[in-house]
Formats: structure tokens, C-alpha cells, sequence
């Protein structure tokens, strides 16, 4: 075989199979990497006796093993072999518990599809979904759950792998019966997210955090700056934190520079009282910063916004 022809085959083969690609990186394997992230589904891996045949009730009680983060549940059907960070002998007999929260902006029934090889289970607001607990080859489920209001719901999902090599987790949703949509926790959130060499950006927009011409922190806002809070603690790679507050236009300019510091001011305060330890300064701009033309009530909405710029 030429040179030309064994690269083209490599090259192929590193697309054709997942697995292959997760193998260069030793932060990362077919679950996700241990490189923490905000807003993520946060997996504890958990060790499992030999030749375990179901998913059992309580993980805790088995030994921790590693802890990986991911946005999504995309893992197709394949062969394993690659165990985890840290403990790469592990490619058999574990359990991984992923729980996260999503962000629901429109209330309504929404419809959930997992898949998996051997067993797995997902829970909603500590309401059971959909529930493959024993073990069997790649196999799909359906379940549904109706979000009564917006807001932040906690999600679960479940996984055991028993004896090898076969392994799958997926995980689809979509406010349609069948769901074809892998379920991206990133693509709920109230918020954008933008990163540089210098400085990590979160935008939180619309009525998310505040509501009209308020400044109380929504329930909402106080569990998303809950999870900064520990993420800050945890990752140690910002040196300070800036909180810029913005306003739609309604009001007057004075109205808004003011309503725009208090609010600024309430994250700060949140941010302070509840563990962060570096330095956090606030600044409001007012309505002199729209994202948009305010000439719609879902263009003052985007306008609304805290954005909160962590320094490394």
C-alpha cells in the first residue's frame, strides 16, 4: 500500500469511528472530558462489580472513580476500550450518573428518547421518564414529560456498561412525538457564552434574571450564578470578575443608568455573599448598549441583559 493510500485510510477510519477520535485526548473519552464547564451535565463514574446485569437503585454506595462533563448524551453504538481519564483500565462493570439542569423557555409537553447498551435511566424533576434498568443490546425508549412553567427543571441520566466491549448512551428530545434531535443542554440556556484567551463572557438575556423593571434575582438566576459560584471556586482560572448591567429603552436615560447599577449591583452582591473570593466590580451602561433596535418587545427583551466577563 503507498503512503498516499494508508493516510487516506487512516483519515477514514478516524471518521468512521468516534472512539478513535476520543483516544488522542487523555482529558476526554466517549463520555466527555474531565475538563470542567459551566452549565454542563456533570458525570460521576462510578465501579461496579464483575459481571453486573442491571442498573442498580443507589450508585453512591459504589466506589467514585473519575467525574466527566458533557453537553450532550451522542455515544452510537460502538466497541470500548479506551476507559476513562486517570483510570484508563476501566472499559467495563461501571456506571455513570449524569445530572444537569435545562433551561425551559416554552412551557408544554416535550418528548424524550434514550437509547442505549446495556442499561439506562432518565429522570425529570425527580419524575421517572423513561427507565431501561436492565441490561440487553443497543435498544431505544420513548417517554414524555410536561414542563408546566418556564424555568430551570433538574435532568438525570443513569448508565450502567456490564461486561464489554459494547457500549451506547443517546439521548434525543424535541416537542414532537419521535424525537430525532440529540438533546444539547446548551442550546436551553438563557444565556450566551463566548471565550477568549483573555476572559470568558456570559450574557444573560431577557426575563431570565430580572423581571421587568426589577431588581430581584429570579429563582432561575440564582441557580445559574449558584453554578458560576462553584465553578469559579473549583477551576481557579479567573483573576476578577466584571458586571455590566443593560436596560431596554423604556424609561428615561437616567431611569435605566440606575436600573441598570442596581442590578449590576444585585449580582455582585449574590456573587459575594455566597463564597466568591476574587474581585468582583460592577458598571451600569444603561439603554446606551442595545444589542438591538428596540423597536419590538422581543428586541428590548434580548436588550435586558447582566453580562458578566470572568478575567484570567
Amino acid at each position: 500500500m503507498t503512503t498516499d493510500l494508508k493516510l487516506t485510510h487512516l483519515i477514514f477510519l478516524a471518521l468512521l469511528i468516534p472512539s478513535l477520535a476520543y483516544s488522542q485526548d487523555s482529558n476526554s473519552n466517549a463520555f466527555g472530558s474531565t475538563d470542567a464547564s459551566l452549565y454542563e451535565l456533570k458525570g460521576k463514574v462510578y465501579k461496579l462489580p464483575e459481571y453486573t446485569s442491571y442498573l442498580p437503585t443507589n450508585l453512591e454506595e459504589y466506589p467514585h472513580i473519575a467525574t466527566i462533563y458533557n453537553d450532550s448524551l451522542n455515544i452510537p453504538n460502538q466497541k470500548y476500550s479506551n476507559g476513562f481519564p486517570g483510570v484508563e483500565d476501566v472499559f467495563e462493570n461501571f456506571a455513570v450518573d449524569f445530572r444537569g439542569h435545562i433551561y425551559i423557555n416554552a412551557p408544554g409537553k416535550y418528548f424524550f428518547s434514550l437509547g442505549c447498551d446495556d442499561g439506562a435511566r432518565l429522570t425529570i424533576n425527580n419524575q421517572k421518564v423513561i427507565d431501561m434498568s436492565g441490561g440487553g443490546s443497543m435498544r431505544f425508549r420513548d417517554g414524555e414529560y410536561t414542563f408546566t412553567k418556564k424555568g430551570i427543571y433538574p435532568i438525570q441520566v443513569e448508565y450502567f456498561q456490564g461486561p464489554r466491549p459494547w457500549i451506547g448512551l443517546m439521548l434525543f428530545c424535541d416537542n414532537k412525538p419521535k424525537p430525532n434531535k440529540i438533546l444539547k443542554l446548551s442550546e436551553y440556556l438563557p444565556l450566551k457564552m463566548k471565550e477568549n484567551e483573555k476572559q470568558l463572557e456570559l450574557s444573560f438575556q431577557g426575563s431570565g434574571v430580572f423581571d421587568v423593571n426589577s431588581i430581584t434575582l429570579s429563582n432561575e438566576a440564582i441557580l445559574m450564578l449558584g453554578e458560576l459560584i462553584h465553578f469559579v471556586k473549583t477551576e481557579k482560572l479567573f483573576k476578577s470578575i466584571l458586571i455590566e448591567g443593560h436596560t431596554d429603552d423604556v424609561g428615561s436615560n437616567s431611569y435605566n443608568l440606575n436600573l441598570g447599577e442596581q442590578r449590576a449591583l444585585a449580582v455582585k452582591n449574590y456573587l459575594l455573599k455566597n463564597g466568591t473570593t476574587i474581585p468582583v466590580t460592577h458598571k451600569s451602561y444603561g439603554e446606551s448598549k442595545p444589542l438591538l433596535p428596540n423597536t419590538s418587545e422581543e428586541n428590548r427583551a434580548q436588550n435586558r441583559r447582566i453580562e458578566i466577563k470572568l478575567v484570567k
